[in-house]
């Protein structure tokens, strides 16, 4: 039994690497270049669609004996593990009859060496047994996954996962807006300063006018006064119109205006009244 066992388990392995294979090339098919003709990649889709329905197949009619093998592997193992329990027990017996003097030396050495060699033969079909059941389990674990197909390895999702887009950070706020923002307020900050600069300067403009004005006004006032007041240098002369010859000539008796030095009929002077 152990040694159909292996033979099924060989050719479960043929069968299980068959099966990773065409399920590769699906995978690929997926991927081959858009200038196949459509009824051709159907063509061979189906082709590896039935040779994997057939291997799964041909996978799942191993199981009853696999699972039998794998029974019967973990039967034995059990029964070696009473007898190296029981191997045990008895050499500890035979060493505590050593020890209290029933058994002699050589008695000892006898019934030792013998249950020695029985327990290393007992650990060595143990170690084998085990080893075929942990086969005989993988096997049958590789049978019951799923295949690739249906549900894509680990490592195919973050392969894709690791190439799709990430999406992108929020941006930060730009820099340009801030400084904008910033000449925006300095702006306005100048804007005012120099709105208050002129302001200041038109009411100071004012003002100075206002000044101005009232000191020519008063300037002009001041002039009209000192016009109006007679020069003791410059004699103030009325309109020859308006004025009348009220100074008379001490020679001739002419009359002349006030303001004439001299007598308009003989030119002698004139005396001040």
């Amino acid at each position: 039994m152990a040694k159909q066992s292996k033979a099924s388990t060989v050719a479960i392995q043929n069968l299980l690497e068959e099966r990773r294979q065409v399920e590769r090339w699906l995978r690929r098919l997926d991927m081959a270049g858009d200038k196949t003709p459509e009824q051709v990649r159907k063509k061979v889709r189906a082709d590896y669609s039935k040779r994997l329905d057939a291997i799964l197949a041909e996978l799942q009619g191993y199981r009853d004996e696999l699972n039998g093998a794998l029974q019967q592997h973990r039967e034995v193992r059990d029964g070696l593990a009473r007898q190296e329990e029981e191997a045990s027990e008895n050499l500890a017996e035979a060493e505590l009859r050593h020890t209290v003097g029933e058994y002699d030396a050589e008695k000892w050495q006898g019934i030792r060496s013998e249950i020695l060699d029985a327990l290393v033969k007992i650990r060595e079909q143990l170690k084998a047994s085990q080893a075929e059941i942990s086969q005989l389990e993988e096997v049958l674990d590789a049978i019951d996954a799923p295949s690739a197909l249906e549900e894509p390895a680990v490592a195919e999702l973050e392969e894709a996962e690791a190439q799709a887009p990430q999406p992108a950070a929020p941006p930060p706020p730009a820099p340009e807006v801030a400084e904008l923002e910033g000449t925006d307020e300095a702006g306005q900050e100048g804007d005012a300063k120099k709105g208050g600069a002129d302001e200041m300067a038109f009411l100071q403009s004012v003002i100075s006018g206002d000044r101005s004005a009232e000191a020519l006004s008063k300037g002009r006032g001041s002039g009209k006064a000192a016009a109006a007041k007679p020069d003791g240098e410059n004699k103030s002369r009325p309109s020859k119109g308006t004025a009348k010859k009220t100074v008379k000539c001490g020679d001739c008796g002419t009359l002349n205006l006030p303001t004439e030095w001299y007598c308009e009929n003989c030119g002698a002077e004139l005396t001040a009244l």
